[in-house]
């Protein structure tokens, strides 16, 4: 897989934001179709989305944290 897709002047396309806009997009919408099968209401989603969406970006990287507390965890410190 190349990292960079294409230059045009200043700009560059790096094709991990691009597989990363595209994975944003899809789980939007499979998460309102998923929503309006559930019969979800629709104008609380449109709403609270930004909250929404800063909640799970927090959530997530808690639980990183936590599944990861042996790279993170507290510094062995050599003691003489």
């Amino acid at each position: 897989m190349h990292p960079v897709l294409f230059r045009i002047g200043p700009f560059t396309l790096y094709s991990l934001w691009l597989l990363v806009t595209i994975g944003i997009l899809v789980g939007t919408m499979l998460f309102l179709k998923r929503a309006k099968y559930q019969r979800l209401d629709m104008l609380f989603i449109l709403k609270h989305w930004p909250s929404m969406f800063l909640s799970s970006v927090l959530l997530s990287r808690i639980a990183f944290f936590i599944t990861s507390w042996g790279y993170f965890g507290p510094l062995k410190w050599d003691v003489v």
